[in-house]
């Protein structure tokens, strides 16, 4: 069971923060996402996407600089990676748009009579 109250020592995950980017971006393994997490159709265009995009970025750019969270004693469990803390979760997040990135361009070829 996970508690609302910061751990009282760093939260240690399996993996070293270098290595988190390379597992999440490696598209040699697909892995479903979870339910909650499949896209809901809620942008008509690329132009719309994008915007969507960088405006989330730039909360969470914004999270970064801000948050006074005791990042390395708050942690939440991964499907597959285990427990991350939220220094990894930051990491994560930047490998998981690498993923997405590279499955971009898997596609691109399949678009270019579109």
């Amino acid at each position: 069971m996970f508690s609302s109250t910061p751990s009282a020592e760093p939260i240690v995950s399996k993996l070293i923060l270098e290595k988190i980017v390379d597992r999440v971006a490696d598209r040699s393994r697909k892995i479903p996402a979870p339910k909650y997490f499949i896209p809901k159709g809620m942008f008509a265009t690329k132009a719309e996407a994008v915007a969507g995009f960088k405006k989330l970025r730039v909360s969470i750019d914004e999270f970064i600089q801000t948050t006074e969270l005791p990042l390395k004693l708050i942690g939440f469990p991964h499907q597959i990676f285990g427990v991350l803390n939220g220094v990894d979760w930051l990491v994560f997040m930047a490998g998981h748009c690498e993923r997405h990135r590279l499955q971009m361009e898997e596609f691109k070829p399949d678009l270019a009579d579109v």
